[in-house]
């Protein structure tokens, strides 16, 4: 399926929006009907605040009260909201609006202390694994997408971890990790991943 957004006309109550962005969003969940949608709004728009919507399609109501035990749990977690969506006359489906995760959400997330929201986002993809790589962030680059910073394009922090992931003997770990991540905070992660049986972001 292609990336590349389709135009068309969006409207939510009595706003209207011309030219946006519509594509198929998600990994396997684009084999699935009905589809899930990204929409981009047009550079001088914005629509509840927003430049992007992500509208998921598959099992919208685990995916709503997922992110919220995530939430319960202290864990950074999307902001979701149900909604209902038409194509035409089609008949109305109901999705989930998931949150982007960009420079908004690690603001709210992470402003505290200050400019930690500032630190590098990665996104990844196919085998974006935090396995060790050697030292040049070119062997990172087809399994990461930079998310913020990109004009900086440093990777030094992605490389440090996954040196000490793969390298570290474990024994050693829990003297070593803390100077690179919150420990509490990734365990809660992978625990909440475990009580919802999501193969979303767990270990396997």
């Amino acid at each position: 399926f292609s990336d590349v957004p389709l135009n068309a006309t969006f409207i939510a109550g009595d706003d209207v929006f011309y030219a946006v962005g519509v594509r198929y969003r998600g990994e396997s969940s684009r084999l699935i009907t009905p589809k899930s949608y990204r929409v981009d709004f047009t550079d001088d728009e914005e629509f509840d605040g927003t430049k992007h919507l992500n509208l998921n399609a598959n099992k919208p109501q685990h995916q709503h009260v997922g992110m919220q035990v995530f939430r319960g749990a202290n864990v950074p977690a999307s902001l979701t909201r149900p909604v209902r969506l038409l194509f035409g006359t089609d008949a109305e489906l109901t999705y989930t609006r998931m949150e982007e995760v960009d420079e908004d959400f690690l603001r709210r997330y992470y402003s505290s202390p200050a400019d930690e929201d500032e630190g590098n986002l990665y996104r990844g993809v196919d085998s974006g694994d935090l396995d060790y790589r050697g030292t040049n962030k070119e062997s990172y680059r087809p399994s990461y997408k930079k998310e913020t910073n990109e004009e900086v394009d440093d990777w030094s922090d992605l490389i440090d971890l996954s040196d000490k992931l793969t390298n570290t003997p474990a024994a050693n770990l829990p003297s070593v990790l803390p100077a690179s991540i919150d420990v509490e905070e990734w365990v809660r992660f992978f625990a909440v991943h475990t009580l919802l049986s999501t193969q979303e972001g767990g270990i396997y």
